[in-house]
């Protein structure tokens, strides 16, 4: 082959790999809401998804692909509930799964919104999810992972919304048979005042609660006794102090009795005061959980006293 022909060759070889490099910076983008035939779908995690998890969820969305959802009037005026409850969701789970750093002037804006006509639009999310958790059979641990974070979250955001739908709606699934563990779990928290929890302040919780407390803190089962126990201090009553009264002296779990001396230090009478202080020095500073529970048992007796009027 002669100098010339290598120099042809050489030219068209060039002229191609140009061809092609332009081509495909030209290539038009897949439409939004289209992927390139054959393109994975990435769920939670990043781990690949079937197709019935996206019909049922939806495609996972990073932060900038949630839609922002403004609160909306209508021509009269009125507040656009629904919207406002969606915004507070999806703000929630971006957050919970770790799409969205949490913002705490973001956060105050977004939830202080809630009210009790957003309510229904987190009653209804909720009960989707429990039905969804029924109908999960085991095969798709990602979106049973999902419920479970949603009923977490939805759970507090109806606190934050409150009202008589949201108590009644809590009440139901306290009585309920086919309770699930994580409701169980979330409502242990909320009616424990955790820490990072919202309040009660805005669900009216009738007598039927108190009945509620006492027959799952006498069931024997550890997570409906804790669950019974935090809701019980909540009701200034006889039978309340007596079964948190109970718990703290007899039951072994100190978990559980950390949960009776909260509710103690709320509804708690003057001989309250005198079992809290017994129990304060006959428990071993040994122990992480010892220690927490003399912490309680100081914060309850100071709690106690000031309400009582006993402070010295």
């Amino acid at each position: 082959m002669t100098p010339r022909t290598w120099l042809g060759a050489i030219v068209l070889l060039v002229t191609a790999a140009l061809g092609l490099v332009v081509g495909l910076l030209l290539r038009p983008s897949p439409a939004p809401g289209k992927e390139p035939q054959g393109a994975a779908k990435n769920g939670v995690d990043g781990a690949s998804t079937s197709a019935d998890y996206q019909a049922d969820v939806g495609e996972q969305r990073t932060p900038q692909e949630t839609p922002q959802v403004t609160p909306a009037d209508d021509a009269s005026g009125n507040k656009d509930w629904d919207a406002i409850a969606q915004e507070a969701f999806n703000l929630a789970m971006d957050i919970r799964q770790g799409r969205n750093p949490y913002n705490k002037m973001q956060a105050a804006e977004v939830y202080g919104r809630l009210n009790e006509k957003t309510a229904p639009w987190f009653v209804k999310k909720y009960r989707e999810a429990i039905e969804a958790m029924k109908t999960n059979d085991g095969s798709n641990p990602t979106l049973a992972s999902k419920r479970v974070t949603e009923i977490g979250e939805v759970v507090q955001l109806l606190a934050m919304s409150g009202g008589q739908e949201v108590a009644d709606l809590f009440l139901e699934r306290l009585k309920a048979p086919d309770r699930y563990g994580v409701e169980t779990g979330n409502f242990s928290l909320l009616f424990g005042g955790s820490s990072g929890w919202p309040s009660l302040d805005r669900i009216p919780m009738s007598p039927a609660y108190q009945e509620v407390g006492l027959m799952l803190a006498n069931s024997g089962n550890y997570d409906d006794t804790r669950t019974g126990l935090a809701i019980l201090g909540w009701f200034n009553a006889p039978e309340s102090r007596a079964a948190l009264t109970s718990a703290l002296q007899t039951n072994p779990e100190i978990v559980l009795q950390m949960a009776a001396v909260k509710g103690l230090g709320r509804i708690g009478d003057s001989s309250t005061l005198a079992v809290l202080r017994a129990k304060a020095l006959l428990t071993p500073v040994e122990g992480e959980l010892n220690k927490r529970l003399i912490q309680l048992l100081k914060d309850a007796i100071a709690q106690l006293e000031k309400r009582l009027g006993t402070v010295k």
